[in-house]
């Protein structure tokens, strides 16, 4: 591993590809490619990812997520181990195998993309038609050969094509692909690791989501895969609809006990518009998390907290309801416990009420270091700049040799990256002047010994601004004498 991040917390002394508002969204589509697909809105991950399913929650997750503001998501489809793709193989004169079509992306949905042979424009041509539902999507002209064909399937959105021993394809009308199965019956969460797996490092920073990931093992998983530096990613953890103040305490405790920082949990789904009028759809909150991370990141910094007034719904917001509410009591214990719940008043309509992380607090009821989601997700926001910059660094001329790269220089582009978070307010300042913020770039851990083996050591120690979440107003009231 190039570049070694170390992210930890300690005890405060008394006295660009680094988007972070990006989701990664991990679910069951009706098709698309296994791999992560950058999308922009709902109707782009309906042309990539297919429709509305049963199965799989990501249809009414990201419509609700792009209405209230999301700015854009990596879509990751989860298939089973035995996923196959939908095949059909043509066949030349003489019946001998000719072109194998394969749909490009495993599933059932292959099943409806059918393949025409039509003659091309001179006898030794032809052309081939693709068409999904009886809808012509496709149309490769005039190929000269299996091998050709082979060659110029590459492009299409729709199937591969594998060129066989035969002459050309004869003349065929249009026939469906079969066999093809996306295994989903196999996908659990034993196999969450292995799908997060495919979100490698080079992807970047952002949130990540597995809508239909509500047990304690997948947000195990999740968490596992977010925590630390390599991936530095921010789990957006969901639960059970239905789920109770104290189930939702009790499931608070379990993240308390795991070893990773990075951990919040959000508890109450939301009910949104249905597709058809005079109907409604159960959402998890994550939708609107992501949502309102996307919306602050896009003007402001992660250590700003959209809950409270912050946290309210976009115009286009096609939240009506939540599904379940709480006494003030119960608020008070899951806001101590770190559980976000979404709640609808008069002063504020529905709303994120906190944006907390579920990190232990300590015996004595302060809620410790990470206890705040801004600060975690502050810290993904800095460690992916510092490694975005100390990858111009690797691999160059020697250090503080002739035409090599000088440490004051690393250490000069490392503070100008904390002097702009610095601009936004993210570091405390014993002033309130971002100028006198508490931060350095320490270089003293690079010896002479360090840079022999090839090694860069720099600590970046801050202190970072924190969050009014809640104000005692204490009023004494005085009598004239």
């Amino acid at each position: 591993m190039p570049v070694e991040i170390t992210d930890r917390a300690v005890e405060a002394a008394s006295g660009p590809a680094t988007n972070t508002g990006v989701v990664f969204v991990v679910d069951l589509f009706e098709r698309g490619p296994t791999e992560p697909t950058w999308v922009r809105n709902l109707d782009e991950a309906v042309r990539s990812h297919g429709d509305r399913v049963t199965y799989g929650l990501a249809y009414d997750w990201l419509d609700t997520a792009f209405a209230d503001g999301l700015g854009g998501a990596w879509l990751l489809r989860r298939v089973g181990p035995s996923a196959a793709r939908s095949t059909l193989t043509l066949v030349d004169g003489d019946t001998a195998d000719a072109l194998t079509v394969d749909a490009r992306d495993p599933g059932g949905h292959g099943d409806r993309i059918k393949v025409q042979v039509v003659a091309g424009s001179t006898g030794s041509l032809f052309t081939l038609v693709v068409s999904y539902d009886d809808v012509e999507v496709e149309r490769w002209v005039d190929l000269a050969s299996p091998a050709d064909a082979e060659a110029r399937l590459v492009d299409s959105s729709w199937v591969r094509g594998t060129a066989e021993a035969g002459d050309n394809p004869a003349v065929v009308a249009a026939t469906a692909l079969a066999d093809g199965d996306d295994d989903r019956a196999n996908v659990d969460d034993d196999t969450i690791a292995a799908d997060l797996a495919r979100i490698t490092e080079d992807y970047g920073p952002g949130q990540v989501v597995v809508p239909l990931g509500t047990t304690d093992a997948a947000r195990a998983a999740i968490r596992a895969h977010c925590d630390g530096s390599i991936t530095n990613r921010t789990p957006l953890l969901d639960v059970p609809a239905g789920t109770g103040a104290a189930a939702l305490a009790a499931i608070a405790a379990t993240q308390h006990a795991a070893a990773e920082i990075r951990k919040p949990v959000f508890g109450n789904w939301l009910w949104v518009r249905g597709i058809a009028g005079g109907t409604r759809r159960l959402v998890p909150p994550s939708a609107l998390a992501a949502a309102l991370a996307s919306r602050n990141d896009a003007t402001a910094h992660p250590i700003n907290s959209p809950a409270g007034r912050h946290g309210r719904l976009a115009e286009t917001s096609i939240v009506i309801d939540v599904e379940q509410t709480f006494t003030e009591t119960e608020q008070t214990t899951l806001r101590e416990a770190g559980v976000n719940v979404v709640l609808s008043d008069r002063r504020h309509g529905i709303h994120m009420a906190t944006w907390r992380n579920t990190y232990q607090p300590k015996p004595n009821g302060d809620p410790g270091k990470w206890a705040f989601l801004a600060d975690v997700r502050t810290a993904m926001k800095l460690i992916a700049e510092g490694k975005e910059i100390a990858h111009e660094f690797l691999n160059g001329p020697p250090i503080d040799g002739p035409g090599g790269f000088k440490l004051s220089g690393l250490r000069g582009t490392l503070l100008s990256m904390m002097d702009r978070n610095a601009a936004k307010r993210a570091f405390y300042s014993p002033t309130g002047d971002p100028a006198d913020a508490v931060y350095d770039v320490d270089l003293s851990g690079t010896t002479a010994t360090v840079i022999g083996q090839g090694r860069i050591v720099a600590q970046l120690p801050y202190t970072l601004a924190g969050t009014a979440e809640t104000i005692a107003l204490d009023f004494v009231r005085s009598t004239i004498a």
